[in-house]
């Protein structure tokens, strides 16, 4: 059997007979979450019998720290700061007002702080700025062009960052790590018999209280 389907095979039938959370005895609930994956992963190997050693090498949490570490999270992010200081820019040179001072102040001390999970907050923001805009006087035509321009690149990079961030199964619009009820952890091990050795990464979800494994998927 081709070993690089072999774990999502195995996995995969074991949730379907409704296995994925019957294996954890007791005292178990007590490992670490990386813990509770290699028992996971042992456990379904074990049930479909195949003489397959697993490898564990790494485990890692998925959070922001992990996230910006991967180029195709981090250039996106980069691009959508950038854009966004040029929007902000382009806007103060026409708009003066009191009031449209305000929202620039508040939208550029929230990019300051622009972290993976405020990007939605911001957005909700900057659609306030906008409107603004539209009930002003009208922009002049190169000005107009020049923000057009800047707001097209913006949302190209969070159409691109939302598409890193789905591998991992989550989402630009929907993040939040501190009020999540559960964690993810990315982990890469290999599987190994007589013939040869293969190369596997994993995305598994958690419960945050008991710790058991939700769900899960190869990427």
């Amino acid at each position: 059997m081709n070993k690089k389907k072999l774990i999502g095979n195995l996995l995969l039938v074991a949730l379907v007979v409704g296995l994925s959370l019957t294996f954890f005895k007791p005292g178990l609930k007590d490992r670490s979450y990386e813990g509770q994956i290699q028992a996971f992963i042992l456990n379904r190997l074990e049930e479909g019998k195949e003489d397959v050693k697993y490898i564990p090498l790494n485990f890692q949490e998925v959070n922001e720290a992990f996230l910006l570490a991967q180029d195709e999270v981090m250039i996106p992010m980069g691009q959508i700061e950038d854009t966004i200081q040029s929007q902000l820019d382009l806007m103060k040179r026409q708009y003066v007002s009191e009031d449209f001072k305000q929202l620039i102040n508040k939208a550029e001390a929230q990019l300051e702080s622009l972290n993976l999970a405020s990007v939605s907050d911001y957005l909700t923001l900057d659609a306030k700025l906008k409107r603004t805009i539209k009930q002003a006087e009208a922009l002049n035509s190169t000005l107009k062009h020049e923000l057009h321009q800047e707001e097209t690149k913006m949302m190209s990079a969070i159409n691109e960052l939302n598409a890193a961030l789905g591998q991992f199964n989550l989402s630009v619009f929907s993040l939040d790590f501190e009020k999540a009820q559960s964690k993810l952890y990315y982990h890469t091990f290999q599987l190994a018999d007589s013939d040869r050795t293969t190369d596997h990464k994993m995305i598994f979800e958690l419960s945050g209280e008991k710790k058991e494994v939700i769900s899960f998927k190869e990427i």
